[in-house]
């Protein structure tokens, strides 16, 4: 029973990551005001990380939920990719799975520079 509680609590959690909206535009919306609200946590912890995106050829910005009940793993997410050469944004939905012991919930913010 505890399990099955677990299991559904990991599953409405990870329901809920994924970009707010109805429409695409409305998700892109939302996938946009999450790149910026990371990129300034980013810029206030870490100042020099500014130079480091101004000067790359892109970036890329993810929201990740996951969670890991005793064997099993399981997350998504959501997040856009800035071609800085062509000024085009892809924006991306992302899935993983995995195995091993452990337990835990973890949400996070990922940003990565190319």
């Amino acid at each position: 029973m505890k399990l099955q509680t677990l299991s559904l609590a990991a599953i409405v959690m990870l329901a809920g990551c994924s970009a707010q909206g109805d429409t695409a535009s409305q998700q892109r919306a939302s996938i946009q005001k999450m790149r910026s609200e990371t990129l300034n946590k980013l810029y206030a912890l870490q100042p020099e990380a500014r130079s480091d995106i101004q000067h790359a050829k892109g970036y890329a910005v993810f929201a990740n939920n996951s969670s890991k009940i005793l064997l099993f793993g399981f997350g998504s997410g959501y997040g856009v990719v800035r071609n800085k050469a062509t000024g085009k944004d892809t924006y991306m939905k992302m899935a993983q799975g995995g195995a091993g012991l452990g337990m835990g919930i973890k949400q996070q913010r990922t940003v990565l520079v190319f």
